[in-house]
């Protein structure tokens, strides 16, 4: 006994496999929904010591710190302007 459509017949042997696919492809969607990121994320609002000093750190200090031998057009970075 089988489902026919114009002309096709379906039985139960044929649709376990394309049952089982599709089982399959719901599921391996279902497990990226439900690991995924969420969409909507709140950025933090920028820290100076957190954010943007280790940066000055690492690419302005050099030549913009406290070392008065190696600074570079009198501009200094590691205090506040006076």
């Amino acid at each position: 006994m089988g489902v026919q459509n114009k002309g096709y017949s379906m039985n139960a042997r044929t649709l376990r496999p394309v049952a089982r696919w599709v089982l399959l492809a719901a599921l391996a969607c279902g497990w990226q929904v439900v690991g995924a990121e969420p969409v909507t994320t709140v950025a933090r609002p920028v820290q100076f010591n957190r954010d943007i000093r280790p940066i000055l750190s690492e690419h302005c200090f050099s030549c913009h710190g406290p070392d008065v031998q190696k600074m570079k057009g009198g501009l200094r970075l590691d205090r506040r302007e006076e």
